[in-house]
């Protein structure tokens, strides 16, 4: 099978609200602008960007898996018909 590569866009952006400023940060899909994921947060420094990355990057590497077993079966099906 080929190998599933997946295109990112990182998103820092500061947000006016009731309480003062807000830090907006996600991780968006290049190919279906899903927004993989987001937080909110009041200081953004180093480690919060990090974590964010850390959690973007799991929940990709769910993404692949589950494609990657969707693929499989697909294959399978096609076997067997």
């Amino acid at each position: 099978m080929s190998q599933m590569t997946i295109s990112t866009t990182i998103v820092l952006q500061q947000v006016r609200m009731i309480l003062g400023w807000y830090n907006f940060s996600g991780v968006l899909d290049d190919y279906s602008r899903y927004i993989i994921t987001r937080e909110l947060f009041i200081s953004m420094s180093a480690a919060v960007v990090q974590e964010l990355l850390d959690q973007a990057t799991l929940q990709i590497l769910k993404i692949s898996r589950l494609f990657m077993l969707n693929m499989v079966k697909i294959a399978c099906h096609f076997r067997h018909s």
